[in-house]
């Protein structure tokens, strides 16, 4: 099966799971609960793809950085075992917090405190993404400054 067709099928199986619960929740009477839980089924499902990457070749962090920095170049491009170790923890720090993340949005929602749920849901959470996110990158550029950051070692073909 051709690759953007394999990406569509997955694509469209995760929209499929959120419509199902909200449908299965409605069958059952509680649909008015449900969207208070997506974020934590959303921070679980995150979870899940970003640690099964840890036990299975390339992990989220090295694929991502492979496939941005592999537009482009012609032959292969690789990274040091020293980089795959780096990305490696970064997979490890995005799997924490989505853990983290997924446990407060269950834990507020379950408690029905709405305002901390929608202060944590809508602003905090992303704070959070936002700092991880600048904070490895700051830390990438220095720890890598001989290439600026960009960790990606190119191979001619």
């Amino acid at each position: 099966m051709a690759a953007p067709i394999k990406i569509l099928l997955r694509v469209a199986s995760v929209l499929l799971y959120p419509f199902l619960t909200v449908l299965l929740a409605d069958s059952l009477g509680v649909a008015v609960l449900v969207p208070l839980y997506l974020p934590a089924l959303i921070n679980l499902f995150m979870l899940v793809i970003f640690s099964r990457s840890l036990f299975s070749g390339r992990t989220m962090i090295e694929e991502f950085a492979v496939r941005i920095h592999s537009r482009g170049v012609k032959g292969r491009v690789t990274l040091s075992q020293e980089r795959i170790e780096y990305c490696r923890r970064v997979t490890l720090a995005w799997c924490g917090l989505f853990l983290i993340n997924g446990i407060f949005s269950f834990l507020l929602a379950f408690i029905g405190e709405l305002r901390w749920w929608s202060l944590h849901t809508g602003v905090l959470s992303y704070v959070l993404m936002g700092m991880l996110f600048l904070g490895e990158y700051l830390w990438r550029r220095y720890r890598f400054e001989d290439n600026e950051g960009i960790f990606i070692e190119k191979e001619a073909a």
